[in-house]
């Protein structure tokens, strides 16, 4: 593969980033086994993450929540999970409600949770639906809806969660 000049160092793109993601997807958790390979991705999910690429915002906030590659702080993990779900990024959207329902980073607040997993959930995220499903079965700040939480469990269902 050639090398390009020193100088015509691109901002990363999306060609760029996902060519760098272990699977070759643009949604590639880090699962490496070694540090060194995890430092390298977290750096570049880090320059695409500055340049408000969501799904790399999506994937450095996982590892700065596990700490893989980066040190663990789920305050940076939930700003970035945010920063990709403002953007209306499903799995932004689905980590962050995360971060608000288990207070990762962030208060705890369910029904800001509720809400954004409800975001996620209607682009197809089929974790949202179960975990939506999960707080209005149990009615944690959000009024409680068997209803609702039955038609969610069995939406999740349906897609093999």
């Amino acid at each position: 593969m050639p090398r390009l000049p020193a100088s015509s160092a691109a901002p990363p793109t999306r060609a760029t980033w996902t060519l760098s993601t272990p699977s070759g997807l643009p949604t590639a958790k880090v699962t490496a086994c070694r540090r060194t390979t995890a430092i390298l991705h977290a750096v570049t999910f880090r320059r695409a993450a500055n340049k408000r690429h969501a799904y790399a915002q999506c994937d450095i906030g996982y590892c700065y929540r596990l700490g893989k590659g980066v040190p663990q702080n789920d305050d940076e993990a939930a700003r970035l999970y945010r920063r990709a779900a403002e953007q209306g990024n499903p799995l932004g959207q689905h980590n962050y409600g995360q971060c608000l329902d288990q207070g990762k980073g962030v208060l705890q607040h369910y029904r800001e949770a509720a809400r954004f997993y409800g975001l996620a959930a209607n682009q197809g995220v089929v974790g949202a639906m179960y975990n939506r499903a999960v707080l209005f079965g149990s009615g944690r700040s959000v009024p409680q809806d068997d209803i609702e939480a039955a038609r969610l469990y069995r939406l999740a269902a349906e897609q093999g969660v």
